[in-house]
């Protein structure tokens, strides 16, 4: 079942990305990249906080059945007031003079051809490198981020309220992009915008060091009333840096949406969005995963200096992809 609920969301998700740019033009894509970050993250709160909410107070069956609710509505909204998207509106009924064989070989030879299109753009090699590795340096950081701060003593609830200001963040810093792309193009941008999330990388270090004699107080057995006297981050420092830090990633990801679209061959825009994100995904996901045992090998001061030196390979490509929009 669960595998069948994974299926369907990654199929919607490739819908909703196809719908995007295709009811779309280029312009409104960049604006609107913001605000397609804000509604992912707000969904992600109402999954992670009020569903559990509702599936913690009433049981798991109300909490999945508001959530089947939910989503039949927003269905029935979608089919109803949301606009034919540019293929749907030249697309013409054509008669159907193959046989069900026919055409389900000759939508697999589409559906191949389209994936694989995708490597056949102008310098290909160097547009696969940039997406696995533009925000490499956040997705590690990402990973261990509130390890770090549990390390540091940062309670539960204290840890809530500085997430909710790097959500805001991050939500603010997707919506600046997308406007600043939409007005100035995405090849003025890409270089700043990188160079500011990979500078934004290097704050974490400012909290991890405190962790450093903390750890040595602890190894050669000081008394506890001594590490109280050794300093800490104020709750202000780490809110600041992680909103920095989030600001910065919520432009980076916006940027990182635009230029994917732009790669993406009219003919082939869910396809190609899909394999491209797919990709990004997958080399997150890797980085994710070995994470952890680098952070408890080497300790947070390494492991986050890895997260900045991680930054570089976006900044050594970033000048040579294309980020002109893909022609037909």
């Amino acid at each position: 079942l669960l595998v069948v609920i994974g299926v369907l969301s990654a199929t919607h998700d490739i819908a909703c990305d196809g719908y995007y740019m295709d009811a779309l033009d280029e312009d409104a894509q960049a604006r609107m990249s913001g605000l397609r970050v804000a509604a992912f993250r707000v969904a992600m709160l109402v999954g992670n906080a009020g569903l559990v909410y509702v599936g913690g107070r009433f049981g798991w069956l109300a909490g999945f059945g508001f959530a089947a609710v939910m989503f039949v509505a927003l269905a029935a909204f979608h089919q109803l007031k949301l606009p034919r998207g540019e293929s749907e509106r030249r697309r013409e009924p054509a008669a159907d003079r193959e046989d069900a064989p026919q055409r389900a070989a000759s939508r697999l030879r589409h559906v191949a051809t389209a994936y694989l299109s995708f490597l056949g753009q102008r310098g290909a090699l160097v547009v696969l490198l940039f997406i696995t590795t533009y925000k490499l340096g956040d997705a590690l950081m990402f990973s261990m981020g509130k390890v770090l701060l549990r390390d540091l003593g940062v309670g539960t609830e204290t840890r809530a309220l500085i997430n909710l200001v790097s959500v805001l963040s991050m939500i603010a810093g997707a919506t600046l992009a997308g406007a600043w792309i939409a007005r100035a193009g995405l090849r003025r941008c890409l270089l700043t915008i990188t160079l500011l999330m990979a500078l934004s990388e290097p704050l974490y270090l400012l909290l991890a060091g405190a962790r450093l004699p903390m750890q040595l107080a602890a190894a050669y057995d000081v008394p506890s009333s001594v590490i109280a006297l050794l300093w800490r981050p104020s709750l202000l420092t780490i809110a600041g840096v992680l909103a920095i830090e989030q600001f910065a990633g919520g432009m980076a990801t916006a940027a990182q949406m635009i230029f994917i679209m732009r790669r993406c061959h009219p003919d082939h825009k869910a396809a190609h969005y899909a394999f491209a994100t797919a990709l990004y995904a997958f080399a997150q996901m890797a980085t994710g995963t070995y994470s952890g045992h680098l952070y408890e090998a080497q300790g947070p001061v390494i492991y986050f200096a890895v997260t900045s030196v991680a930054c570089i390979p976006a900044l050594l490509l970033v000048n040579l992809i294309p980020t002109e929009r893909r022609a037909a």
